[in-house]
């Protein structure tokens, strides 16, 4: 990870790095790692043994990042499973957001030398319907049900699949913005709610077509609501 993260920053912003802090871990205590680092002139200062005070920035980050993973994963009513796409999505947001620190500046904006685009963030775990390019019968669905669980510099979103249980990158996605799933562990498919803004849960439907309309309206008002999904 460190070859790849100096070649990165190398190349995109002409940045070496000098110093590297680390605790005594054995992944960064070792011949290979010390070759590497002293054929390129890096400084390399560990901290002693059970002591986190001198790594004090990096824990606080640590520290914050995993704040804003418990908070995306409550929040949106997800599994627990997906905590590793919370926390690559927190590091996203994390990124963009400004800081006193800073002057009021992103860490993007810092390493970039420009301002974020943040127009096409949507809130972490809504809904979301991508469309699917496999062979399909006429009457089938062509929007898969999905969960919003990243984001991308060049507005493509990723989506994990609730039926095939995979994430996929895509552009074309319908976003219920604000709407979460409220899922069973044992079974996803027979437990899929969510919650509006009036904080009421309601069923969601299977069939996309059907889920679309309802969002927009476009079912009567007067049909009473289908009882909750338990397996």
């Amino acid at each position: 990870m460190l070859k790849i993260y100096k070649a990165l920053s190398e190349n995109q912003t002409n940045n070496t790095i000098k110093e590297i802090f680390t605790d005594n871990g054995k992944e960064f205590i070792n011949n290979e790692f010390a070759i590497y680092i002293r054929r390129y002139g890096i400084i390399h200062r560990n901290t002693p043994i059970y002591t986190k005070e001198p790594n004090g920035l990096i824990e606080r980050i640590n520290l914050t990042l995993l704040n804003k993973l418990r908070s995306l994963l409550i929040y949106s009513k997800a599994n627990q499973y997906l905590w590793g796409e919370a926390l690559l999505a927190a590091v996203y947001l994390y990124n963009r957001t400004p800081y006193r620190s800073l002057e009021f500046k992103t860490p993007y904006e810092i390493y970039k030398g420009k301002p974020p685009t943040i127009n096409y963030i949507k809130i972490w775990g809504s809904i979301a319907y991508y469309h699917t390019n496999k062979h399909l019968a006429k009457l089938e669905p062509r929007k898969n049900l999905a969960i919003l669980v990243g984001y991308s510099d060049y507005i493509h979103y990723k989506l994990y699949d609730i039926k095939l249980r995979r994430t996929i990158w895509t552009r074309d996605a319908v976003i219920l913005e604000g709407k979460f799933l409220d899922t069973h562990p044992k079974d996803l498919s027979e437990d899929i709610i969510y919650q509006d803004n009036n904080n009421r849960t309601r069923p969601i439907e299977l069939d996309p077509s059907r889920a679309i309309s309802r969002s927009i309206g476009l079912t009567s008002p007067n049909k009473p609501n289908r009882p909750i999904l338990r397996s």
